[in-house]
Order: structure tokens, then sequence, then C-alpha cells
């Protein structure tokens, strides 16, 4: 019996890696995707279906089934794997250069790969970490005491990663590749866009205008666009509810 594919994507879209995996799905346009929203803030990670097909209990998830095979499951997570291996399963029908077969461009797949193993720690981290030290903690009432030494150290590493953001595209091109847009493009760009929770975000982006002009230029994707509407309405409520705490 011939297989019927479907992918269920879970994703939050307060989680900067579920962002980047539906932006790239979406701009892609991968065909017979469900998208499912998974939300962090109500366990709904947590509960015992959800931990047996992804112990780690993470978002962005992808759950690929067989509609003619209720034994068929293939479960993964981690958003670089994930858009990896629906670029690979899709390869004869992705815009070029999002992420290419290794056989027909190693050389710019392996740069695309290098940004984006990059940003998990040279971006994703220190922002995420900003915000958690400087937002959450207060807002969740944390019994952790907060040095202003390690807010400046991880604000540090922060604007570093933007600076190296910066230096790519000072590299004569529109996109951190190239000027094809590609995975590295989705990946960063919604660590950039998750400094949104803080109400200083601009005053960090103003150091760096070409990341400001790719920031605009992603935006002008619908896929980018829709990726974010609900993302940005929850940031907006987020920071009239606490604006005391944003700071």
């Amino acid at each position: 019996m011939k297989k019927l594919i479907v992918k269920r994507i879970g994703f939050d879209w307060a989680s900067p890696p579920s962002r980047a995996v539906v932006m790239f799905t979406k701009y892609a346009d991968i065909q017979n995707v469900e998208l499912q929203q998974i939300r962090l803030t109500k366990n709904e990670h947590k509960t015992n279906e959800y931990k047996r097909l992804f112990p780690m209990q993470v978002v962005p998830s992808l759950l690929e089934l067989d509609l003619n095979d209720p034994n068929y499951e293939f479960a993964i997570t981690e958003s670089a794997a994930i858009m990896r291996y629906l670029a690979d399963t899709n390869s004869s029908k992705i815009p070029d250069g999002l992420y290419p077969k290794s056989d027909q461009n190693p050389q710019l797949r392996a740069k695309i790969d290098m940004m984006v193993d990059w940003n998990h720690v040279g971006l994703r981290y220190q922002s995420n970490r900003l915000i958690f030290l400087k937002y959450f903690v207060k807002l969740r009432k944390l019994d952790i005491v907060v040095s202003q030494s390690e807010v400046d150290e991880t604000e540090k590493r922060m604007l570093n990663g933007l600076t190296i953001l910066e230096m790519r595209l000072n590299e004569g091109h529109q996109y951190l590749i190239d000027d094809q847009i590609s995975m590295a493009d989705f990946s960063s760009l919604a660590d950039v866009t998750q400094l949104r929770f803080l109400i200083n975000c601009d005053q960090y982006l103003d150091q760096f205008p070409k990341v400001k002009q790719w920031q605009q230029k992603m935006f002008e994707l619908q896929a980018v666009k829709e990726s974010h509407d609900v993302f940005f309405d929850l940031v907006q409520k987020s920071q009239e509810k606490y604006k005391d705490l944003l700071v």
C-alpha cells in the first residue's frame, strides 16, 4: 500500500526555535504539514503521550505519520534537525539556496550549517539568558539572586552575537550566507525578534544597522509575518501587564 505521509509540527509561539521551524516550513511551502500548538505555560509538553514521543519534552517537535500504516511513527526534536529533515525530504521542491543537498552544493550547505549551529550558542543562548535574568526571574518570582555583573556579562555576550550577524551582513550580500534566503536566516531572525520582550530592544538593535535592515527585509516575507503575529501580540500584552518588570 502506498504511503500517505503527514507531518505534525509541535510549536510554541514564544519559542524562538519553534518560530524558526514555522517560518521555514511556510516559506518552503512544505506540503502535508499540520501545525500543532504546544503551549509550554500550560505544560502541554509534559503529557504522557508527548513524553512517549519526545522524551526530552521540548518544542519544536516533528511527528511523521503514515495514514495507511498505524504502526509507523517517526519523531524528532531540535529545530536544526527538523529543518534539515524537511529540506532533505522535499529537496526537489524547496527554493534554491534554502538548504541544498550535500551532493549539489556541499560548500553552501556547510556554510548554512555553520551559521545554524553557531546560532544556538552564539546568539540564542545569550539572548534567552538575558531575557531570563532581566525579566523572567522577577515575573516568576524565582528565588534566584541576579547580580548586575552577571546581567552585564550576558548582555555583552548577546551584543557579541549581534556583532557577528552585522559582520556577516557587511560582506556584501543581502542575507546571512549570500543573496538567497537560507535556513540560517530563519534560525537567527527568531532570536533577534525574541529581544522584543525587552523594552530597550531598539536600543540594542540601533547599534547594528545592517541587522535592522536585514530584519526589515525578512519581514517583507508573508511566511515571516504570519509566524510572528501571535508572538508580537503576546509581547505587547506582556509589556502592558508587566511594564514595571521590563527594564
